[in-house]
């Protein structure tokens, strides 16, 4: 009995892309419910840990790996077009990388992070028992519409978060493609050459550069 031949593996996600999609998760996740559940302390830890991530990550898609660099996966419109016409295909692309429709998802979590974690900083609440770390730094009203605009960025992220959740098991039970398991181990089905890792110690100095500069925004902003 001829025995398949094995599916071949390629490198596609570093090890800085794979702890920022999941620390990010988490984070998300821990902020959303210290918020509802009234614990302040930890929805703080929470946000400045996702802007941290956020700055390393911004950092990191401009020297990190191949598939991490912004350049290598943000598309022109027409990338974005033609790509979209291929959905309706049952078979897998087998992209390296974010795919120019995965991009824009990724642009939009980055951008309405920040915005988020930024309003959060100046918010405060009615009774000033809330207040982010930059709120005495502008006036009272304005600090108010800050924390106005904290909620409906939310909103906003929810709405993104759950299109990239539906996207993903889209792909899944449609395209045949596991998009989870290459973002846990980094390696995908497919031919061709692995992506080029980010160095390990532009890594570190990333992260803590990231880190340095939300401890002293929280310090001495």
């Amino acid at each position: 009995m001829a025995v398949g031949a094995a599916k071949s593996s390629r490198q596609v996600w570093d090890i800085g892309v794979r702890i920022f999609h999941w620390l990010l998760a988490i984070c998300f996740l821990i902020a959303w419910q210290s918020a509802e559940q009234d614990n302040f302390f930890v929805h703080r830890i929470a946000g400045y840990t996702i802007l941290t991530l956020i700055l390393f990550r911004i950092g990191w898609g401009i020297w990190g790996g191949e598939t991490a660099r912004f350049v290598q996966f943000v598309r022109g419109p027409g990338a974005v077009f033609g790509y979209l016409k291929s959905l309706p295909a049952r078979k897998p692309s087998h992209w390296l990388g974010h795919n120019p429709l995965g991009a824009l998802a990724v642009l939009a979590l980055i951008g309405l992070m920040l915005a988020q974690v930024g309003t959060g900083l100046f918010a405060i609440d009615t009774d000033f028992v809330k207040e982010g770390p930059l709120s005495a730094n502008i006036s009272y009203d304005a600090a108010r519409q800050s924390a106005e605009l904290h909620e409906a960025i939310f909103n906003l992220l929810m709405t993104v978060v759950i299109v990239h959740i539906l996207a993903v098991f889209f792909y899944l039970v449609w395209k045949k493609e596991n998009l989870i398991g290459p973002m846990l181990t980094g390696k995908a089905v497919g031919s061709g050459a692995s992506a080029r890792p980010g160095s390990p110690v532009l890594f570190i100095l990333t992260a803590a550069g990231a880190a340095a500069m939300v401890w002293a925004i929280v310090t001495f902003g």
